[in-house]
């Protein structure tokens, strides 16, 4: 029996959670596949500077040959899919770039300020969240109990965190959160930093995700030495 190879990208990380060949990525042009990830109002695009992989809801599976015959030869963009699926009157719903944390870039350092989170801090971490923006913790995508928390602590007060989610086995996608009095002093980075450092001692592949227009996030990417791999594109019918 032949063991199904594992991903070594993050770009062939997202192309088999989307149904997709492996290294879709790979090879110029558009393509297309079907997940039951999507939604069935909703059609994913996710692109590179020469590869797109346009992602349908089961229900679309149908439209599947179509598009593909129909699509252009160069990597399709958001308008394109729009335009190959007038039908479902798709419109951007949103748009993220995912970066990727090359192995090399990996590196951790003690730190006095940042120390691990458990139950134990369920206060401390109330009070910080509870000062921060509604917006931002949305964003930001970290709560005490995700499979691993850090924070940074000066004089008992928590004012920064960051987590670790697992979207699939392979991947390490990153939540960051800082308190907004402590914005512009560099612990986003310090904390993204020494939390990638420990997913890539995991094995895993480190994913930062910071949506667009987003330029905060974008330079904490960055800055943390990540570097984008993928454009993800959300279209939705009617939106």
């Amino acid at each position: 029996m032949t063991t199904a190879q594992a991903p070594q990208t993050l770009r062939a990380a997202w192309a088999v959670r989307m149904g997709a060949p492996l290294d879709v990525f790979e090879h110029p042009g558009t393509h297309v596949s079907i997940s039951a990830e999507v939604r069935a109002d909703r059609v994913h695009l996710y692109r590179t500077p020469d590869a797109s992989l346009i992602v349908l809801p089961e229900g679309a599976a149908g439209d599947a040959p179509d598009v593909f015959a129909q699509a252009p030869a160069h990597a399709a963009t958001a308008r394109d899919v729009a335009a190959l699926l007038p039908a479902m009157r798709l419109g951007a719903r949103w748009r993220d770039r995912i970066y990727e944390l090359p192995a090399a870039q990996a590196s951790g350092f003690d730190h006095v300020s940042i120390h691990a989170l458990d139950a134990s801090d369920a206060d401390a971490f109330a009070t910080f969240a509870n000062a921060c923006p509604e917006t931002d913790r949305r964003a930001g995508q970290v709560n005490l109990d995700d499979p691993l928390v850090i924070g940074w602590w000066e004089r008992e007060r928590l004012l920064g965190a960051a987590s670790l989610l697992y979207p699939v086995p392979a991947v390490a996608d990153i939540g960051i959160l800082v308190h907004p009095q402590a914005r512009r002093r560099g612990i986003a980075v310090h904390l993204v930093r020494q939390i990638a450092w420990l997913a890539a001692r995991m094995g895993k592949l480190v994913q930062y995700t910071a949506p667009e227009p987003n330029v905060a996030s974008t330079g904490v990417a960055e800055r943390s030495g990540f570097a984008l791999a993928l454009l993800e594109e959300g279209l939705q019918t009617d939106w």
